[in-house]
């Protein structure tokens, strides 16, 4: 029986056939340049002066490319170089985020988008076991304080306290941890997430040692409320400046009623409060006391915690609503909050 085809159905063999012809001759021509494709020559150099690695250059290419052995340095460029695609690319960089960083070959290679050349390129050109020496020494620290000269009292306070030199200035360390967080802030809501840190290399920094001549100081106490300069002077860390504007601060005060107010006095730091915090005692003495009945929008905005603009609202509601018969009526007056009035409670009076 013999088989006959139109004319229209003769032609649609024939192109169903080219089509066909077309499909292979595609994938021959596609494995084949898959398995010949040319590597690019490569230099390898080192990161660093401790690494030395050994170079090795593949002759298919007059391009040359440096990179080190290690592919978590790599740019997206090195990678396109390469003969990556910006696809692949960006799967790989992915990946290694997710990882944090490539440890091993094996972690590598499992990356999806690699295939059987891709490993055994990568395979020839990186190296995980070369690490550079100085890495190791880099440890986690967090600053707290800088000064111009040597502060030897920080060794009073903390143990393994670090320096460097940086811009013509003595920068202090602390290393990074939950126990001199907690001990140098002294605040329960300060976590590691609010505190920088710095990774510094050691060798770039130095322990912090008392000087061999210094000894070690009589025990002094000092009255808070009724001692001179010169008795505020026998502190460390304190020299005439610094005890003029103590005795100064505290007659504007009115007196002190806590060592913490020390901390308000221009030019300390608050590593020089602690320090000296053991030396001091709170006599109890009458305070100096403002009576806001009487006194002048002057004389109340000569208090430290008075502004001029609160001295002239307490006096504007008194002309509005009339003498104040209790202190807690200055809380109406809308600059005046709960820690503002604890500030100033003990230091003005209804007469």
């Amino acid at each position: 029986m013999s088989l006959s085809y139109t004319s229209s159905q003769r032609k649609g063999i024939i192109f169903l056939l080219i089509i066909i012809a077309s499909l292979v001759l595609y994938k021959l021509i596609h494995d084949s340049v898959s398995k010949n494709q040319k590597i690019l020559a490569l230099e390898f150099v080192p990161t660093n002066k401790s690494q030395v690695l050994s170079s090795n250059v593949v002759k298919n290419s007059n391009v040359e490319l440096k990179l080190d052995r290690n592919p978590n340095n790599w740019s997206q460029l090195d990678w396109q170089n390469l003969g990556f695609s910006n696809k692949q690319i960006k799967a790989i960089f992915n990946y290694k985020n997710k990882l944090g960083g490539f440890k091993t070959k094996e972690q590598l290679f499992n990356c999806y988008v690699l295939n059987h050349s891709h490993k055994k390129l990568l395979d020839s050109i990186t190296d995980f076991e070369v690490k550079s020496a100085k890495s190791k020494t880099k440890k986690c620290f967090f600053e707290i304080d800088q000064s111009e000269k040597p502060n030897y009292h920080l060794n009073m306070l903390y143990d393994s306290i670090y320096y460097m030199k940086k811009d013509g200035k003595h920068c202090y360390f602390l290393k990074y941890s939950v126990t001199n967080i907690k001990r140098y802030f002294k605040n329960k809501s300060v976590t590691e997430k609010d505190v920088a840190k710095q990774h510094i290399d050691l060798d770039k920094l130095k322990l912090l040692l008392m000087p061999k001549n210094r000894f070690k100081e009589k025990k002094v106490e000092i009255m808070m409320n009724t001692a001179d300069t010169n008795q505020w002077k026998s502190l460390n860390g304190i020299g005439s400046k610094r005890a003029n504007r103590i005795v100064k601060y505290r007659s504007l005060l009115g007196g002190f009623i806590s060592k913490n107010q020390l901390n308000e006095v221009y030019g300390f730091s608050k590593i020089l409060v602690e320090e000296i915090k053991p030396m001091l005692k709170l006599d109890s003495i009458k305070l100096k006391k403002i009576n806001i009945n009487s006194a002048s929008k002057e004389v109340m905005a000569s208090h430290p915690y008075i502004s001029w603009n609160l001295a002239n609202a307490i006096m504007n509601y008194k002309i509005q609503h009339g003498l104040y018969d209790s202190l807690s009526k200055i809380k109406q007056i809308h600059l005046v909050n709960d820690e503002l009035y604890r500030k100033i409670a003990p230091y003005i009076s209804l007469d």
